[in-house]
């Protein structure tokens, strides 16, 4: 099975790959999660402008397809060799790109991977505003350059992506949509155990901080 995030930057979608990731070695499916951002930094090295993530740039965007196609590749190559659960984590937030994903993986065993898509949106500024200081500081995109300069640089490349998303509205995809942390989720053709396990953890999935109360009680 390959589950394909979608959305755009600065939303969770690595934080939940890895959650999913998590959760399913842990019910027994061998998983890995194949973050075409870190075969972009392999590649190409950590810090691009972000003029390298614009629609218009077609160096740009044959680059990043074909990083794209690689982690595929390496996700195909884990699926035959043993693995269960292969998590691509990228945007996949145009059309073309997830026509290009599902065609690609069909060619896989006569299109024997079952294909579910999971998209993160999200419109709480509080929240993207946090995401954006975390990349600024934390994201390996930025190692080497200024805080400061890498939080203008990254609303910049959001910027890019904001311009050519096209949510999800293929209805002959199996898909899961979760609106703000679990505000509101919507579910297209999920069908299967692991689907609908998947599904279920992600609607009581918390990504964001919360206070817990322990009762604690003294033993005579």
């Amino acid at each position: 099975m390959a589950v394909i995030m979608v959305g755009l930057p600065a939303r969770g979608k690595s934080f939940i790959s890895a959650k999913v990731a998590r959760y399913l070695k842990w019910l027994g499916y061998e998983t890995n999660v194949f973050n075409v951002g870190a075969y972009r930094r392999k590649r190409l090295g950590s810090y691009h402008q972000h003029d390298f993530f614009r629609s218009d740039n077609p160096e740009g965007v044959k680059i990043r397809l074909e990083l794209c196609r690689h982690a595929l590749d390496d996700l195909l190559s884990f699926l035959s060799s043993g693995g269960h659960v292969g998590i691509l984590d990228a945007t996949n937030h145009t059309r073309p790109r997830r026509r290009f994903i599902v065609d690609y993986l069909k060619g896989y065993k006569e299109g024997h991977v079952k294909l579910m898509f999971v998209e993160v949106i999200c419109d709480m500024a509080s929240i993207i505003d946090r995401n954006i200081q975390l990349k600024a500081h934390n994201s390996a995109d930025y190692t080497e350059v200024d805080p400061k300069f890498a939080e203008e640089d990254f609303r910049e490349r959001l910027k890019h992506y904001e311009k050519s998303y096209e949510t999800i509205t293929e209805k002959q995809l199996s898909f899961f949509k979760l609106f703000n942390v679990g505000e509101r989720t919507v579910t297209n053709r999920i069908q299967g155990i692991l689907p609908t396990r998947i599904v279920y953890y992600l609607m009581n999935l918390h990504i964001v901080p919360r206070p817990l109360y322990f009762r604690l009680y003294a033993l005579n």
